[in-house]
């Protein structure tokens, strides 16, 4: 049988390396200026509230498997995503915006994941991710927040955060 050791975190590096990866994936995928406006990690993290909400935000996730396993999640004005889909595809795309939009985010939440586990475990670190989706509500598998970074990008909020989840079997 084989073992396997259990790989811990340490937040505030887990933190470090999520505030550099979201501006750089929003500047190579959306062409978008994005600074980090407040990083956190551990308990702090935890008990920063989200600063985007109602109707109009936007939360997706994504859940890492290996080398770990957690889940990276983003939120984001509808906004951003109108932004992100319009620079991707221009104003006169033929497929409806809402379906492009969708796929731009998800796709830069994809990357964003994979850039994470580069950045914290190396290059050519062998990782294992689920699909990107959408959450509507509360989340039906959630933990406690590592880290949490929140973007300013050209104007708009975005809010990464890394929690730990554990499964049922």
């Amino acid at each position: 049988m084989e073992e396997r050791s259990a790989i811990v975190l340490d937040a505030e590096r887990a933190a470090r390396v999520l505030s550099e990866c979201v501006p750089s994936i929003f500047g190579e995928m959306a062409f978008m200026d994005a600074v980090p406006v407040s990083v956190a990690w551990g308990p702090e993290a935890d008990s920063a509230a989200s600063g985007i909400s109602g109707a109009d935000a936007s939360h997706i996730a994504i859940d890492m498997l290996k080398p770990l396993s957690c889940r990276l999640e983003l939120v984001f004005p509808q906004a951003l995503g109108d932004r992100i889909n319009e620079t991707l595809y221009g104003e006169a795309a033929e497929v409806p915006a809402a379906i492009e939009g969708d796929d731009s985010t998800l796709e830069l939440l994809n990357v964003l994941s994979g850039a994470f586990l580069s950045g914290y475990f190396g290059q050519g670190a062998s990782f294992k991710l689920e699909l990107p989706f959408f959450i509507y509500g509360e989340a039906e598998v959630s933990g406690p927040a590592i880290a949490r970074v929140e973007i300013d990008a050209e104007g708009l909020p975005v809010e990464a955060t890394l929690r730990s989840i554990r499964y049922r079997y």
